[in-house]
């Protein structure tokens, strides 16, 4: 079913007509993290690491807080993105959702109501309406700049 929205659909909301199931949303992510999917990531060059990690916008996900969230792709960056994150004069929670494996590097990061959070996505999706009205959004976060200095712009992935 992962698989299915991954490849074929853009929205969860055009395969259900209701809330992303929180299982499904995980499956989604693990995908994603390298810890997670072993087998899938061994095909790629261990010589870099992880450097793009994930901000999520999720408003409509059952049994998850609405809010923002970080995906620490590669746990080793975790100390780094908190440092880069914690610069906003914003206290930030860092909270992982309940049920989760140790393993898995979610992080809740501000809590935030449905609406709030659906317009945000919209405006960092280049207002694209599909991105207000879907369980979540995808964005990035990295340190793109020392990356490209001191690597071939082809080395961070």
């Amino acid at each position: 079913r992962q698989r299915q929205m991954c490849i074929r659909d853009r929205s969860y909301s055009q395969i259900s007509g209701h809330k992303m199931n929180n299982l499904d949303f995980f499956g989604i992510l693990s995908f994603v993290v390298p810890c997670l999917n072993p087998l899938f990531w061994s095909t790629f060059s261990t010589r870099w690491s992880i450097k793009v990690h994930l901000v999520l916008y999720v408003f409509d996900v059952q049994n998850l807080e609405t809010g923002y969230y970080i995906l620490a792709r590669d746990h080793r960056a975790l100390k780094s993105i908190k440092e880069s994150l914690n610069l906003d004069t914003e206290e930030l929670l860092w909270e992982k959702p309940a049920n989760l494996p140790d393993e898995f590097p979610l992080y809740l990061l501000k809590k935030g109501d449905s609406k709030e959070v659906s317009l945000k996505s919209k405006n960092v999706s280049c207002h694209q309406v599909i991105a207000e009205t879907c369980s979540f959004t995808i964005g990035m976060f990295t340190a793109l700049k020392d990356e490209l200095e001191s690597n071939h712009p082809s080395c961070y992935r």
